[in-house]
Formats: structure tokens, sequence, C-alpha cells
């Protein structure tokens, strides 16, 4: 059998790793058991072995679930967040970016196989993952087909409190969109706060008018934030 022979991306310290066993035990455990069978700290200490192969790193992982709350809230934390935790550095960040990333488009495949409409667990589920996490407001529309398969999407980045719409650069894509017939768009509250601002109101609006230039039906428009998602059309009844 052979052995990995990693270098440390993260820890260049080049001293002698006194955790191997340890780390041997806890991967023998997850092929035992799998993931029932770990804590999250665990699973999360599992993952960073691979970047980090030379340090202990259950304390860190530890730090990471405490400064951010949760394993799904660290998956999502984004680069930036994570590089202020001592100890993270920018491979280790993109590595856990990366899983989020995987999760993200698989929850995508399960899109297209149904109408948007039709299979909104999933639809809610990966506009959660996609936008629901971070200190920044973003903006994401999906563009439909005549049978309601999702084709394409645009996102927009704003501040913590706004995102700006960029009406230019959504007409461009809008105009050169094919077979597109509707669209949901929606946008994340870092906040936590669900119900729409006047803002919001405003924004949906004038998305709804822009769209309809090009043809498009808007047919939602979402608040998402890390926990929920809700629509606009349910404070405007």
């Amino acid at each position: 059998m052979g052995s990995d022979n990693v270098q440390s991306m993260d820890d260049a310290s080049g001293q002698i790793n006194f955790n191997a066993g340890h780390r041997e035990r806890l991967k023998q455990r997850f092929e035992m058991v799998g993931e029932p069978g770990l804590c999250d700290h665990e699973i999360l200490e599992l993952l960073l072995m691979y970047s980090i192969p030379r340090r202990d790193v259950k304390p860190l992982s530890k730090q990471l679930l405490q400064t951010f709350g949760s394993l799904r809230s660290v998956i999502f934390a984004g680069t930036d967040s994570l590089t202020r935790v001592p100890g993270i550095g920018r491979n280790t960040a993109l590595l856990i970016e990366l899983v989020g990333t995987l999760g993200i488009r698989c929850l995508r495949e399960d899109m297209r196989e149904l109408p948007v409409l039709n299979n909104m667990n999933s639809l809610e589920s990966y506009l959660r993952m996609k936008i629901g996490f971070g200190d920044y407001e973003k903006l994401i529309v999906l563009f439909l087909d005549r049978r309601g398969f999702l084709q394409s999407e645009w996102c927009s980045k704003g501040s913590s409190s706004m995102v700006e719409l960029n009406t230019v650069e959504l007409s461009r894509k809008m105009a050169l969109s094919k077979n597109i017939s509707a669209a949901v768009i929606a946008h994340n509250h870092p906040s936590g706060i669900l119900s729409p601002s006047r803002d919001d109101l405003l924004a949906t609006e004038k998305i709804c008018n822009l769209m309809s230039d090009f043809g498009i039906k808007l047919r939602d428009h979402l608040i998402i934030t890390e926990e929920c998602c809700v629509s606009i059309s349910d404070f405007c009844m």
C-alpha cells in the first residue's frame, strides 16, 4: 500500500506530525460509519487535514465553528472571512469554499430535472446556498424557458445593506439570451430580516417592466436569508 506524501500548504514549519495516529483513526472511522458517525468539528477536521497536514487541526475546526456558528456557515463564509481566522490560509479557505461550490453545483443539477417553480424545495435550497450567506447583498436572476426549466442565470453583488441594479448589464444578458420566456429573481438580506423594504418593492416593479420589454415574464421575487426564503408577493396581498 502506498502512503500520501503531502507537503503542507498552510503550515510550512516542517515539524514532525505527532497527530498521524489520530488522523488515521478518524479517517478509518469515517470509512466505517460515514457521516453519521462524526461530529461537525470532526468532519471539518477531516477536511482541514488535506490542506494542513502537519498540525493538529482539531482546535482550528472548533474555532471555525465557534466563529461562524454552524458547519454550513463555515462552508459558505467565503475566502475573505475565512482567512481572517488565525491559522486559515488562502489554500485552506479555497478548499472550504470549493466544498460549498460543489454542493451548489449538485443542487443546480437537481433544479434542471423539473420546471423550477414545480421544484420549490430544490430552488429554495439552491438560493440559500448560492446567496443566503455572507455580509453583502446579492441579486440573482434565473432565466427559464417556455417549459419553466432553468436555462441560465445572472448575478450582481452589492453592499451590506443594498444591491444596485445594473439595468444595462441585465438588458444585455436578456438581449443575448435565447428561448427565455420567464424569470425568477432573488436577493438576500444579510440582516436576516425577511420583510421587503420600499426599495425592494420599487426594484421589483422596475425589473418587471424591464423584462416585459424583452418579452420575459417575471414569475416571482424571493427574499433569501440563511434559514428562510419568502416571496415578496406574500407582502403585497
